[in-house]
């Protein structure tokens, strides 16, 4: 579930996160996420599990958040953690986590992503370490598990159109999802 970290076919056409895992993995598979999602989609994502995916024998991996910092702190450099705008992070932390509690009603294991720093976007950092540092404070407080993108993307050629997961950084992910336990 979630946005293109999970659906960058549109970034990375042959070898994307997606192609990779479907191609590797020998057993069902279900991709809700879409590009440029954010919170308030996943709702409808929600809604199209299947209910043969709604056990605890599944593994439910969610990328989201990243996109509603960025849309908030993209047009506002002015709007950073330093400058006094902590209520902007804490209302989109404060939906994320709702999102997340929400799911937790399901049957599957809940795997959070934490959000990655692109090279490219160093002006973000500080409210992306913020936020991250939250989610692994939320994670360890309700029980879920992690998958830390944030030390798997590093490099400018992890990235494609600047926030992206490329080719490279699409095996990076599709990798860990695979052997996550």
């Amino acid at each position: 579930m979630g946005d293109s970290l999970f659906d960058n076919e549109k970034y990375v056409k042959n070898d994307n996160v997606k192609k990779i895992i479907k191609n590797n993995k020998n057993i069902d598979l279900l991709f809700l996420a879409r590009d440029d999602s954010v919170i308030n989609n996943i709702s409808e994502q929600k809604n199209k599990i299947e209910e043969t995916f709604n056990n605890e024998n599944v593994d439910c991996f969610i990328s989201i958040g990243g996109n509603d910092l960025l849309n908030k702190y993209e047009n506002n450099y002015n709007l950073n953690y330093q400058n006094g705008k902590e209520k902007e992070l804490e209302i989109i932390w404060n939906k994320y986590e709702k999102t997340i509690i929400d799911l937790n009603k399901f049957k599957f294991n809940i795997i959070l992503l934490d959000v990655y720093f692109p090279p490219t976007m160093s002006m973000y950092f500080d409210i992306i370490k913020k936020w991250n540092e939250k989610l692994y404070e939320f994670v360890e407080n309700n029980n879920f598990k992690i998958l830390k993108v944030s030390d798997l993307l590093k490099t400018k050629k992890d990235f494609i159109d600047k926030i992206e997961p490329s080719k490279i950084g699409s095996k990076k992910i599709a990798k860990k999802v695979m052997e996550f336990k």
